[in-house]
């Protein structure tokens, strides 16, 4: 007489053996300290305890969370390096978005930032001198009257000549030579320029 055995299914159905959740059981080891392969990897990858144990714990999650998408004709320990190792990644990128770059790091050509920027100086200072300019200007320009701002804009920024500034605003020539002489004056003393008018 031959013996057949049932295969009951969770709910009590037949059908496949409930088999238990690979990757669960496997992760157990990784977060309890019984199997220290990952914090090993981890410590290696970014040289600190604590950042070591972070990154395991980052990667054991994130593989429970994808774990019906673990191919179990795959190891798990594998899988699981792969995700810390893209988790370390992640870490790092965000790092340096928060920090920026090293001076120190190394472009395309091997040349780190500081020896590409030592060369650029002058411009570098050229150009941080023209923006501290540039708002002390916005700022007196700011406190001008109104009629003052207008001349000194036609005249100055749009290059009008008197007499079309003149014209655009209804003015005398006369009125608008006075009027762009006293808002230079201003605009000089209160951005604490020290040049004659």
């Amino acid at each position: 007489m031959k013996k057949t055995c049932k295969i009951v299914g969770r709910n009590g159905n037949k059908g496949r053996a409930a088999k238990p959740d690979a990757v669960a059981e496997a992760l157990k080891g990784y977060l309890d300290g019984s199997n220290l392969k990952a914090r090993n990897f981890a410590l290696g990858l970014c040289r600190d305890a604590d950042e070591a144990n972070e990154l395991v714990q980052e990667a054991c999650y994130r593989a429970l969370r994808a774990r019906k998408q673990h191919d179990s004709m795959k190891s798990v320990h594998s899988w699981l390096l792969s995700i810390l190792r893209n988790a370390f990644r992640d870490s790092r990128k965000r790092m340096e978005r928060r920090a920026g770059l090293s001076l120190d790091c190394q472009g395309r050509e091997g040349t780190g930032l500081r020896d590409t920027l030592a060369g650029a100086d002058e411009d570098l200072l050229l150009r941080l001198e023209r923006a501290e300019t540039t708002v002390l200007v916005r700022r007196a320009l700011a406190r001008l009257r109104a009629c003052e701002r207008q001349v000194l804009t036609l005249c100055d920024a749009r290059g009008m000549t008197y007499a079309e500034a003149a014209r655009t605003l209804a003015l005398r020539e006369g009125t608008v030579r006075s009027r762009l002489h006293r808002a230079r004056l201003k605009v000089r003393k209160m951005a604490g320029w020290l040049m004659p008018a």
